[in-house]
């Protein structure tokens, strides 16, 4: 799964904040997970993730960029989402990446996303439930 908190960037002059986690399955079906994407105070918020996985076309493709995920769903007001995320190291400033897509306004560059000006992204290969020990 990945986690990711408070990624801030500007583009085109605008404000742009992703916060949010994604991935593991949930117990009645379905994929663990929520996620906002606020442009200049316009919060598109997915409460129920559609899609998640390896990404496996540009912009930032898994075989390139190593864990990144892709998470899709629709927003609160019906506009369809796909947010992609890399986790580049830390402190996650310069090093992490993004890309998105609302209803067809893309965000980020087309190959390599953008890098995030603030926040973090991490990464966790490995999901472990309740009655895990270790």
């Amino acid at each position: 799964f990945i986690t990711f908190g408070k990624l801030v960037i500007e583009v085109g002059g605008q404000k742009v904040v992703i916060s949010g986690n994604a991935g593991g399955n949930k117990p009645g079906g379905g994929i663990l997970g929520e996620f906002h994407i606020e442009v200049n105070g316009v919060d598109h918020h997915v409460a129920d993730i559609a899609t998640y996985g390896p990404i496996t076309n540009d912009p930032l493709i898994s075989s390139t960029f190593t864990n990144s995920r892709v998470v899709t769903g629709t927003d609160k007001d019906g506009h369809a989402v796909e947010l992609r995320l890399w986790d580049g190291g830390e402190p996650g400033k310069n090093t992490d990446r993004f890309w998105f897509n609302v209803d067809g306004t893309i965000v980020g560059n087309a190959v390599t996303g953008n890098l995030i000006d603030q926040g973090n992204m991490q990464y966790h290969p490995v999901c472990r439930g309740p009655g895990d020990i270790n």
